[in-house]
């Protein structure tokens, strides 16, 4: 279902293009006129506004709680038009949801890192009915389910699930024991902008002389941890000549330590799995600790450097053959001399069938909360507010960081979408159940030992696991 909603806002990002180059001789009519016609076939297949629901409120306010970030899209409203795609489309979205509903949209915003959790907790418990829905980090958000702050989603009679402006993947690890309290859709794009990706410098690489293209190495199956560390290993230069690998010098890889989650998801592990929507530690089998090991061997090596944003800065100054972050940082690079490409991060091994990305659990997700005084209202906002953008908030994103404005070339456009078929999220950093995230990435980053650092906690996370489902039950 996901490939199918993609590739059609693909086409829909093609067919916009192709308008527009068709002024300056880049396409012929007939070009276009095919475009347009096989989207009007997908499209004719089904209605999938045929059921939308509608409302008169009269006017009213309908306050939304929106976490920001300065490293991925989390606009919900826009002052006005200022032909920026993004900001128009979102400014656009907005007023159309307001004329639909006849509703008033308000927002409270702050930086995610600032308190949101403990704001948004005191307004709640305190019964404070003064927002109507919220758009959180789902690292504060996850914590809080415990205590019943919000509503579970599958309750609302107003959204549509089975919809496509709902995103279906990441229902996976929210739900919980037949119970969503968190959802992803089309209204935010943050969930996108807070993927994490391998960004890479052409220019670096080819001066490596490998003989390999990267686009056609992941394509072939063959972008794996080993070739990763050989990579980095012949791509750090000791520049100044002192011995050391330093500031000044060329690093194979730059990142922070929020990688390692993306590393060990990359290679089909994760700290908790589920079954039937019930979730449980995994074990350290043989295939996970070899996977954390294999890490351990890329993400302490001399030639790569864990700091941000000085990594940031290494890679603008072309001083750096990898860069792991976010897919948001294409943005900050958008004026960059540095000629870059995008790609996954790499498989266990190439016996590894798909490759898996991990999503940053700073990403925002829509919730209601329990004080908010009208649920079945509050639904229908954002179901409709998700429908609306769908042909329109996402298509636009698709337009700014897929056709061109953020990325470098077309591979980069077919690696994206790639990305985007397989995204998962750490469910012990989400939720924090007796701190596991934090042993995970100890185990990962520092030189302890694997084994004995997660079986030291693995009957506390269980426990703090059990009395999380109790308290949502």
């Amino acid at each position: 279902m996901a490939k199918a909603k993609y590739s059609l806002r693909l086409l829909s990002v093609m067919m916009l293009m192709s308008i527009a180059l068709n002024g300056c001789g880049g396409t012929t009519q007939s070009d276009t006129n095919d475009i347009v016609s096989a989207e009007s076939d997908s499209l004719q297949t089904t209605d999938i506004y045929s059921n939308l629901p509608t409302a008169d409120y009269d006017g009213e306010t309908f306050t939304i709680y929106n976490d920001t970030m300065t490293y991925a899209d989390t606009r919900l409203d826009s002052e006005s038009q200022i032909g920026d795609v993004m900001n128009d489309a979102v400014y656009n979205r907005t007023r159309e949801l307001e004329e639909y509903l006849n509703i008033e949209i308000a927002l409270i915003e702050q930086d995610m890192w600032t308190g949101t959790a403990s704001y948004l907790t005191n307004i709640i418990m305190a019964g404070d009915d003064s927002i109507d829905a919220a758009y959180v980090a789902i690292l504060n958000a996850g914590p809080m389910t415990a205590d019943s702050l919000f509503v579970d989603l599958y309750t609302v009679d107003e959204i549509d699930f089975d919809k496509p402006w709902w995103d279906e993947r990441s229902r996976k690890y929210f739900e919980l024991d037949g119970k969503l309290f968190m959802a992803h859709g089309d209204a935010s794009v943050c969930y996108l902008d807070c993927l994490w990706v391998t960004f890479f410098n052409k220019d670096l690489y080819e001066n490596l002389n490998t003989g390999t293209n990267l686009y056609e190495l992941v394509n072939s199956g063959g972008w794996t941890l080993d070739r990763l560390n050989e990579l980095i290993e012949i791509g750090t230069n000791d520049l100044n000549g002192d011995g050391f690998i330093t500031d000044g010098d060329q690093y194979g890889l730059g990142t922070h330590n929020g990688a390692a989650f993306g590393l060990l998801h990359g290679c089909d592990e994760r700290g908790i799995e589920t079954e039937n929507g019930i979730p449980f530690v995994a074990d350290v089998d043989e295939n996970m600790f070899n996977a954390i090991n294999k890490i351990k061997e890329v993400i302490t090596s001399n030639g790569v450097m864990l700091a941000t944003p000085a990594c940031l800065e290494q890679f603008d100054g072309g001083k750096l053959l990898f860069m792991m972050e976010v897919l948001g940082n294409a943005s900050n690079l958008r004026e960059s001399q540095t000629d870059f490409g995008i790609i996954p991060f790499p498989k266990y091994d190439e016996k590894q069938e798909n490759y898996i990305s991990y999503e940053s659990p700073s990403a925002t997700a829509a919730m209601i909360p329990v004080s908010c005084k009208d649920v079945a209202r509050s639904g229908l906002v954002l179901e409709v507010m998700q429908a609306l953008s769908s042909e329109t908030i996402v298509p636009a994103y698709y337009e700014m960081v897929l056709a061109g404005k953020n990325t470098r070339d077309d591979e980069s456009v077919e690696m994206l979408d790639l990305m985007f078929e397989n995204i998962e999220c750490e469910m012990s950093y989400v939720y924090q159940w007796g701190g596991y995230h934090s042993k995970l990435i100890s185990a990962i980053t520092t030189s302890v030992d694997v084994i004995s650092t997660l079986e030291s906690v693995h009957d506390s996370v269980e426990k703090a696991l059990e009395d999380f489902l109790a308290d949502i039950g």
